[in-house]
């Protein structure tokens, strides 16, 4: 019985123990995640502002709180505008599941999506392992890749 008990508790830690490990906290639904009070919508607006891009062509979904969240409100934003495409950028490791997630948001929509992934500070594709904070990253993303292809849920 002590070997049977024993073993179980082995099995849970081990079935259990990575998905606690890789989940990080989230930020709480916001529209946008904030990094030191100010939200990064607010920041990529400023740099593509100061880039150039007209203020008035700017179209912002303050609502989602996650990637499934943007992708509704972005289609709904798309949608009111008339929009027929768009194209999605945004990291690296994370291109992979936003392209899946949105797709799945904007099924039927008639919307055409790119994904675009934009060059990362510290994240490298052949070099991830290489730092606590992009293992973090590729980790937490591959845990989200593997529930949605477990699930079929994207949230």
């Amino acid at each position: 019985m002590r070997v049977l008990l024993g073993g179980s508790i082995v099995l849970v830690a081990a079935l259990v123990g990575p998905g606690i490990l890789l989940d990080t906290p989230q930020p709480p639904p916001s529209g946008a995640a904030y990094d030191n009070g100010t939200s990064n919508a607010d920041v990529m607006r400023d740099l593509a502002v100061q880039r150039g891009v007209p203020d008035q062509a700017i179209f912002e979904e303050p609502l989602g709180g996650d990637t499934w969240g943007n992708a509704i409100y972005t289609r709904q934003v798309l949608e009111e505008h008339g929009l027929h495409s768009a194209i999605l950028v945004t990291s690296p490791y994370h291109a992979r599941r936003a392209k899946l997630t949105f797709d799945a948001a904007y099924a039927g929509s008639g919307i055409t999506l790119r994904v675009h992934a934009a060059p990362d500070s510290q994240w490298r594709k052949l070099s991830w392992w290489r730092q606590a904070e992009t293992r973090r990253l590729t980790f937490t993303e591959l845990q989200k890749l593997a529930y949605i292809f477990a699930t079929g849920q994207y949230h």
